[in-house]
């Protein structure tokens, strides 16, 4: 008997619950699965009666939600396992249900080869983060290495421009110096051609104000070159 849309919704919802019972992982004795088998067989051969058809799309899609739960309250290797289970007992059940044997067997293979998917798209989209990760990694060492490059750069250009100063006023004190002993040398020239037209006292005078001239000179270099 052909029955309207509103049946059909119906017992496709149920058969989505059942879905989700199945994706629980079971926590029970040998007695509790057989219980279950038999309650589980009463209904679904309820759910597939009057040439009932489940929707494919309808499967997918619970799945998808079983998939993206991201808890251990629903898995697909739950689903799998219990699928697996109901179906071997149903074809070695001493009362035999041929009919209900062929419509589990479809829901079945739709159900593990959706599992399947879900399991491959699984493994890609974990590849996927992983090569983004590594990217990610290797951005971020390409970066610290550009910085510490650039750090020991300006490091370098520093000692380059302290170095050029200093040797600016290296070269500037010896140039001095040279100038200083030069104006000296000249001075003391100057006077020893011309000692025999001073007096002694005057001579002497200049020589100590030469002396501390030379020696104020010195130290003014000195401490210039020590700044």
């Amino acid at each position: 008997m052909q029955e309207n849309k509103s049946q059909v919704n119906s017992k496709q919802e149920k058969l989505n619950e059942y879905i989700l019972k199945w994706a629980r992982p079971s926590k029970g004795t040998s007695l509790n699965v057989e219980q279950r088998y038999k309650a589980h067989k009463k209904d679904i051969k309820d759910v597939y009666s009057n040439e009932f058809r489940h929707s494919y799309s309808q499967i997918f899609h619970v799945l998808g939600q079983i998939n993206n739960s991201n808890s251990e309250k629903y898995t697909l290797e739950a689903l799998s396992l219990n699928i697996d289970i109901f179906y071997n007992k149903l074809i070695n059940d001493e009362e035999k249900d041929i009919e209900l044997e062929k419509q589990i067997l479809k829901l079945y293979d739709h159900i593990n080869l959706d599992i399947a998917r879900f399991t491959f798209m699984n493994t890609i989209d974990e590849e996927n983060k992983n090569s983004i990760s590594d990217v990610t990694n290797t951005l971020n060492e390409a970066k610290d290495a550009i910085d510490k490059a650039k750090n020991e750069a300006k490091i370098v250009n520093r000692k380059a421009n302290n170095m050029q100063k200093e040797n600016i006023t290296i070269l500037g004190i010896f140039a001095s110096i040279v100038i200083t002993f030069s104006f000296v040398g000249t001075l003391s020239t100057s006077i020893l051609s011309n000692i025999d037209k001073v007096n002694i006292s005057s001579l002497l005078l200049v020589i100590c104000a030469l002396g501390l001239l030379s020696i104020n000179i010195l130290i003014s270099l000195y401490n210039c070159h020590k700044q």
